[in-house]
């Protein structure tokens, strides 16, 4: 009987040691996991802002830039203002800009309208494609990467027309435009 008990409390004793076996070998597995996604996340990161330094040129939606409304009484000119000169190609009339936007009525601060959400768009530097002549006039210069402030008077716009109930006539718009990239105008044949 003795030897049973002794069996008994052997065995006890072993599975009690595989359980504290297999428990510190789930929680070093645990914390290893922990410790290598940590690891590859930071990498990541780290890939992330080394591979974007040298090359402006991207689709990928930077974060939705804040729009700050001029305390001034809305300029009668185009006003444009680099936030962030970038490095890439220069856009030029003619050339089609890949952007992202976010823009605002000047009188109110209400946004009207933005691509951060969303898909960039193709804007054609070219004044008979329907942009509004702000944008045309206000993005050549722009290089790809950079961040502009366009503040556009109505004569640059929409002039008379309102434009639904978004855009009230006469309207100053303001916005800010992330250069993408750009795909430069065919050159033109001849000799």
């Amino acid at each position: 009987m003795a030897r049973l008990e002794a069996e008994r409390k052997a065995a006890l004793r072993s599975a009690r040691r595989r359980r504290l076996i297999m428990g510190a070998g789930v929680v070093a597995l645990i914390v290893g996991l922990m410790v290598l996604f940590s690891l590859l996340s930071g990498n990541d990161d780290k890939g992330d802002d080394d591979n974007a330094a040298p090359s402006t040129t991207t689709t990928t939606a930077p974060d939705k830039p804040e729009v700050t409304i001029p305390s001034t009484p809305p300029p009668t000119t185009l006003q444009s203002t680099d936030i962030t000169v970038g490095d890439g190609a220069e856009a030029q009339t003619g050339d089609t800009l890949k952007v992202h936007y976010v823009g605002k009525i000047y009188a109110t601060g209400k946004e009207f309208d933005s691509t951060y959400d969303g898909d960039p768009i193709d804007v054609p530097l070219d004044p008979s494609s329907g942009i509004i002549d702000g944008w045309v006039q206000g993005l050549v210069g722009m290089k790809e990467g950079g961040r502009r402030q366009l503040v556009i008077p109505p004569d640059l716009a929409y002039g008379a027309e309102a434009q639904g109930d978004d855009i009230p006539a006469n309207s100053t718009l303001v916005f800010v435009i992330d250069l993408l990239s750009v795909e430069k105008a065919p050159a033109a044949a001849g000799g």
